[in-house]
């Protein structure tokens, strides 16, 4: 694995909204086979986790079949986090759930060399969102 230069899209002939598509479909295609870890419960509010351990995690905020996908376990709209590279979570967008997932996103987003941010997304049908 390594990042993709300026000067390896100028030897491939390709361009940056081809390279990004290459690069969601190929991430879309292996998170398909991903077990989601489903946690919580009934009165509380369901959260999810997908955390493959590969480094990617929290770029699969970017494939447009989250929604899709989650939305059957979360309803219609939902929140999504990505406190760190190896950790994407969603869950439902109850005040309790919040409440209790808010302060573990924060730790994990200054946990380490890999965290990212404390932000809270709004995924629905058309997208996401900050929160």
């Amino acid at each position: 694995m390594r990042f993709v230069r300026t000067d390896d899209l100028k030897t491939w002939g390709v361009g940056e909204d081809e390279l990004s598509w290459n690069a969601i479909k190929n991430l879309e295609s292996f998170t398909g086979k991903l077990p989601i870890c489903e946690f919580g419960g009934e009165s509380g509010g369901k959260a999810v986790a997908i955390n493959a351990n590969d480094g990617y995690d929290a770029a699969r905020i970017l494939l447009p079949g989250l929604h899709e996908r989650l939305n059957g376990l979360l309803g219609e709209s939902f929140l999504v986090a990505v406190p760190c590279r190896d950790l994407l979570v969603a869950f439902e967008r109850k005040r309790e759930l919040v409440t209790f997932m808010r302060p573990r996103i924060e730790e994990d987003a200054n946990l380490g060399a890999y965290g990212l941010t404390d932000a809270l997304f709004i995924c629905g049908p058309d997208g996401i969102r900050p929160a």
